[in-house]
């Protein structure tokens, strides 16, 4: 087994830091009770040394963190391209794919196709196991996503997902009708339980403190959303994000009583599909828009997902 390893020092305004809470904004691909696993199983260490997540650091300490990397397979997922200039790529992400590796997914991910499609992508970025990742799409859902080349664009792509410049639309189906024709949702997302986020409207954010698992208020999070139709006891949405949270649409849409279909994370007793029906995560990035390199604009439009669309027309048929 081969291992790729990252380096952090730590710098003075970080010393006197607990060793899981200095790890969590670093690797954000990651839980904070996945990174108390790796310390324990000394795949972190400090200064060389094995330590323990709640390990006080010091200025100048050394923390590395050992990523195993199987050797190449043949897991290779097969992915569109939609897109590709010397700067940039645009895909298309197939559902059931996740982005990046982590401790459940070792191979068969985005990072796999991109490093064989162009291998110098694998040097680009902060992290070795996200290389050309500027932003990310839940495993089960599809659609655009946007990569770096090199290491010049991958600044300037970040900053623009960073700053809000990036527009994102998805087209999404979610249980229920009743929705007005359009709307936002502004709450905060945070960390509840292993896997889930919760989201915290304004006036609940201090009451609910005591149930979050790390005991932090949220960060803010913004979503737009225009009813397109409704059919029946499902509702079609045009939804554009205006921050960028770990399962924001999801969480967002399942806090207003109204869960995403084929959710199997955030969904209630009441967010059944039909008899007979079945789908995965209905949840599409269907546009794209950014300023490339020369600042010019791009945008890039997808159709819904053949699984998707088959599902949607099923559904207007029958009612």
């Amino acid at each position: 087994m081969i291992q790729n390893t990252q380096e952090f020092i730590v710098a003075p305004n970080q010393a006197k830091m607990r060793l899981d809470l200095f790890l969590v904004p670093i690797l954000s691909g990651y839980s904070r009770a996945q990174i108390q696993k790796m310390v324990k199983n000394g795949d972190i260490a400090v200064n060389g040394k094995k330590a323990t997540p709640h390990f006080f650091l010091q200025e100048g300490d050394r923390v590395t963190h050992s990523v195993p990397q199987e050797k190449p397979s043949a897991m290779i997922p097969e992915i569109e391209v939609i897109a590709e200039t010397p700067d940039y790529l645009v895909i298309n992400k197939p559902s059931g794919v996740v982005v990046h590796p982590d401790s459940r997914h070792k191979s068969g991910t985005v990072v796999d196709f991109l490093v064989q499609f162009d291998p110098q992508i694998a040097k680009v970025g902060e992290n070795p196991t996200r290389p050309g990742i500027v932003h990310r799409l839940d495993k089960e859902a599809s659609g655009l996503l946007l990569v770096a080349k090199t290491e010049e664009s991958y600044r300037h792509f970040k900053k623009q997902f960073q700053t809000r410049v990036t527009e994102k639309e998805y087209t999404v189906l979610v249980h229920g009708g009743g929705l007005a024709s359009h709307g936002e949702i502004d709450s905060a997302i945070a960390r509840a339980t292993s896997g889930r986020m919760k989201a915290l409207p304004k006036a609940k954010r201090v009451v609910d403190l005591f149930k979050l698992q790390e005991k932090e208020t949220g960060r803010d999070a913004r979503t737009l959303y225009n009813v397109l139709e409704a059919r029946g006891p499902y509702t079609l949405l045009s939804v554009q994000t205006k921050t960028g949270r770990t399962h924001q649409i999801r969480v967002h849409f399942f806090s207003i009583g109204h869960a995403v279909v084929g959710d199997p994370l955030y969904r209630s007793k009441k967010d059944q599909l039909k008899e007979g029906d079945s789908i995965r995560l209905f949840l599409h990035a269907s546009r794209l828009a950014f300023q490339d390199m020369n600042g010019d604009r791009k945008e890039f439009r997808l159709a819904l997902a053949k699984d998707l669309q088959n599902f949607w027309d099923k559904v207007k048929m029958s009612v």
